[in-house]
């Protein structure tokens, strides 16, 4: 029982001994928030002023997030001009594929041919881009045993050679 009773003196000891403390630093916390206090009590324009600056703070938040949004719309933008670019160029790639073959074919398969590609050289040579070609009076002539396409390019003639072997 003594036991019992010795504690029973000495907690309510400790228990006046931690209010005090805490007051003092409750005293001592709130004396020093006051001096730390961005705006003395009863001044009119230091709350202005920080109004103000929370205004600030806003609207820089709202401009961020304004380019976000911005440079979000603009990469899409691209990503939609690139992809339209990229099928253009693809779909020319395919028409130019399908006229040469058309070209080839029709070359590879008549006897009759136009050697001249429509191309002139009075002033230059003949463009190579013409493949065999030979300058001809001003005119730029796909050379024997090739025939001009529709684009001025000279193919060889498989028909016009059989033709002449035979």
């Amino acid at each position: 029982m003594a036991r019992w009773s010795n504690v029973f003196v000495v907690l309510p000891g400790l228990l006046l001994l931690l209010v005090v403390v805490s007051g003092e630093d409750t005293s001592a916390s709130l004396a020093a928030l006051e001096a730390d206090d961005a705006c003395p009590a009863g001044a009119e324009d230091c709350a202005l002023e920080l109004r103000q600056l929370r205004h600030k703070q806003q609207l820089a938040e709202v401009n961020q997030h304004e380019e976000k949004k911005l440079e979000h719309r603009e990469n899409e933008t691209n990503l939609e001009v690139k992809k339209h670019q990229e099928t253009k160029v693809q779909q020319e790639h395919n028409h130019e594929t399908e006229l040469a073959k058309q070209e080839m074919h029709s070359n590879a398969t008549s006897r009759d041919c136009n050697q001249w590609t429509g191309g002139t050289c009075l002033l230059s040579h003949c463009d190579a881009s013409r493949g065999a070609v030979e300058c001809s009076l001003g005119r730029c002539m796909c050379r024997q045993g090739f025939c001009s396409g529709q684009r001025g390019v000279c193919y060889f003639n498989v028909m016009g050679a059989l033709g002449a072997w035979r």
